[in-house]
């Protein structure tokens, strides 16, 4: 197997981790994704080791920047989950019907401050593509999403904020707007 079929499978990988993860913590998977996060842990180490292309090891480089988020993200909330601390069941909504998760295309509402879970499905969906560089980290867009809500918030003196992923001229952009 060449190291673009490598990489490929990876990508593949780590997005089944993050589906996997949520599966887990929605209670649809009984078990966590050990075994999978350990395979990928050592497939990363294998490619660091091998004799890469700078295209390669760029892409390498966002994929474990990516599976390193993910992987922090579920360590925070399953240590949240253990300690009684369920975050964000009360601050996010989902508007496209009641649904259970978040739709970051049809609009994540935040009142207060944006729980993990309305933070990590617009990150995922806004950074999904594999092919653009990750150019921030989960803790910053956190930040990021805490200023554009205290900003709206002091202009329009409204209660809550949506936020949603939209495509503009082939790009993926973060739209915000007051809700009243």
């Amino acid at each position: 197997m060449d190291h673009d079929e490598a990489i490929e499978r990876l990508a593949q990988d780590v997005q089944r981790l993050r589906i996997d993860f949520e599966r887990f913590l929605n209670g649809a998977r009984a078990t966590p994704p050990e075994d999978l996060r350990r395979r990928i842990q050592n497939e990363i180490r294998f490619l660091r080791e091998a004799n890469l292309r700078m295209a390669q090891r760029f892409r390498l480089g966002n994929l474990e920047g990516r599976f390193n988020a993910f992987s922090e993200l579920y360590n925070r909330r399953q240590r949240d989950r253990e300690e009684g601390r369920e975050v964000g069941h009360h601050v996010a909504t989902h508007h496209a019907g009641d649904a259970p998760g978040l739709d970051a295309r049809n609009g994540v509402t935040v009142r207060g401050e944006p729980s993990t879970a309305a933070t990590e499905s617009l990150f995922s969906e806004l950074y999904r593509d594999t092919k653009r560089g990750v150019r921030t980290d989960l803790e910053a867009f956190h930040a990021y999403l805490k200023d554009q809500v205290s900003r709206i918030r002091e202009k329009t003196g409204c209660d809550e904020v949506q936020f949603r992923v939209v495509s503009e001229a082939g790009k993926l952009k973060l739209k915000a707007k007051p809700v009243r």
